[in-house]
């Protein structure tokens, strides 16, 4: 099946208008031939009719002598002098004394009997095509029998060549060809302006789906045809409801977040109050552990709900530099260096929380671990066929127990937040961190950073949305 609906339109017009065109030429060619053939009829029986009275004003007497000349007279066209022209007539007694008169143009040749071994009944007037003739011409030939008044018995024939007609069916032809040509090119030109401003709106839409996936828009815009404009509508309600919904998921998980640090703060106060004690380090462990699990758990779910919101894009350039500003005033006492380097503008997609959250697991997680300087860079760069942005934050700090190949050792970049012996070096942002990244259809790397000596973390976020993480 043709896979695509402009291609289903043009050939469907196509094999209608081929058919059409055909059964109409077929029609037309018949409907000429048997007018031109009803024209030649109509014009030999005037003919016949005109010999025939000669016959008979002739027959009372000696007809040998006078019957030629006088049908000739009557006649009074040359092509039935000329020999061999096409035009004969044959005048035939059938009762004695027999004699038959022909045509000059006849010369010394015989038109053929109208109906072998049988003779034409009596007033009627017999039609008999494709008879062959002198110098082998098809000719079409009527015959007439009749009986005059003294009791003699004719036979009149009167014929003519067909190549004439022939030769105005094959221009005929030709000339319909030519015009249905030129009809058939009319009616494509017009089938396929049809299918492109079918396939326009569809179109529209499309790229109307394609901002509202990449972020650029929230909605499906544009001025369409009613019956289009009727799904868009349905469809932006849909995009609509499902913006509400995330929103709402959101607003409960911050609810639930909230309604859950004060319980736990409390215990791990209620710990420390009993500090000292083998069951307070245990219950700070676990409160601990609860917390761990709260924040990846909250972060996962913001995340998945702001990639499955489409349309939700934010400046990462932005983003990270109101994040930066504040960490340079959280960390002044350290005097840390910050080296930075992005362009004005790196749309990303998912929602600037998610984002804020992820800058601030990587950039405290950084700053923690920095000795005097902190770097970050945000360059173009695409993977796996997608544009997107690859974020680069560098320390001068310990970094990690890096492989030779200067990557964190895979059971320490995939090790759950509740691993308490990761926690010294990087923290929970990292599990956190990595969370978001993947939840928003990105990827994330810690490596041995090249340009400051400690830690590299690199990130790639894509510019749009897409159904899952390049690998």
């Amino acid at each position: 099946m043709v896979a695509t609906l402009r291609a289903q339109w043009i050939l469907i017009a196509l094999g209608v208008t081929t058919l059409s065109l055909a059964a109409l030429a077929l029609w037309l060619q018949n409907e000429f031939h048997d007018h031109l053939e009803e024209l030649a009829v109509a014009e030999l029986h005037h003919q016949l009719d005109e010999v025939t009275a000669v016959v008979t004003e002739l027959s009372g007497g000696d007809a040998s002598g006078g019957l030629p000349q006088r049908v000739s007279e009557q006649l009074g066209d040359l092509r039935w002098q000329k020999p061999y022209s096409g035009w004969y007539w044959q005048i035939e007694r059938r009762s004695e004394p027999r004699g038959v008169w022909t045509s000059r143009s006849l010369w010394d040749q015989r038109l053929p009997e109208a109906v072998e071994g049988e003779e034409v009944p009596l007033g009627r007037v017999h039609r008999i095509s494709s008879v062959v003739g002198p110098d082998g011409q098809k000719l079409l030939v009527l015959a007439r029998t009749l009986v005059t008044e003294e009791g003699s018995r004719w036979r009149v024939q009167v014929a003519r060549d067909q190549a004439q007609l022939e030769w105005l069916e094959a221009d005929f032809r030709h000339e319909l060809a030519w015009a249905l040509t030129g009809v058939a090119a009319l009616l494509l030109a017009g089938g396929l302006l049809q299918s492109y401003l079918g396939i326009r709106p569809l179109q529209q839409v499309r790229r109307a789906l394609e901002a509202v996936r990449s972020g650029q828009t929230e909605q499906v815009t544009g001025r369409y045809p009613e019956e289009i404009a009727e799904v868009v509508a349905a469809l932006n309600h849909v995009l609509a409801t499902l913006r509400q919904q995330n929103e709402a998921a959101r607003t409960q998980l911050g609810a639930l977040a909230h309604a859950l640090k004060t319980p736990l703060a409390a215990i791990v106060q209620i710990t420390r109050e009993g500090a000292g004690q083998p069951w307070a380090m245990r219950i700070e462990a676990q409160a601990e552990l609860a917390h761990q699990h709260v924040r990846h758990y909250l972060a996962l779910a913001r995340a998945e709900a702001s990639r499955a919101a489409l349309g939700k894009r934010a400046n990462l350039a932005e983003v990270l530099a109101k994040t930066l500003a504040a960490f340079e005033t959280i960390f002044a006492e350290r005097a840390l260096r910050w080296e930075r380097c992005w362009p004005a503008i790196c749309w990303v997609v998912g929602d600037a929380r998610d984002l804020i959250e992820l800058l601030g697991n990587l950039l405290e997680n950084a700053a923690r671990h920095a000795t005097s300087a902190v770097a970050v860079e945000v360059t173009p760069e695409t993977c796996a066929g997608e544009a997107g942005w690859r974020l680069r934050i560098d320390d001068d700090g310990p970094g990690f127990a890096a492989t030779a190949s200067g990557a964190v050792p895979a059971d320490e970049a995939n090790r759950d937040a509740s691993s308490p012996e990761l926690l010294p070096r990087a923290g929970l942002g990292m599990t956190v961190s990595r969370t978001i990244v993947s939840a928003l259809g990105g990827t994330i790397v810690w490596t041995h950073s090249e340009r400051l000596g400690g830690c590299c973390v690199s990130v790639w976020l894509p510019e749009r949305f897409q159904t899952r993480s390049p690998q």
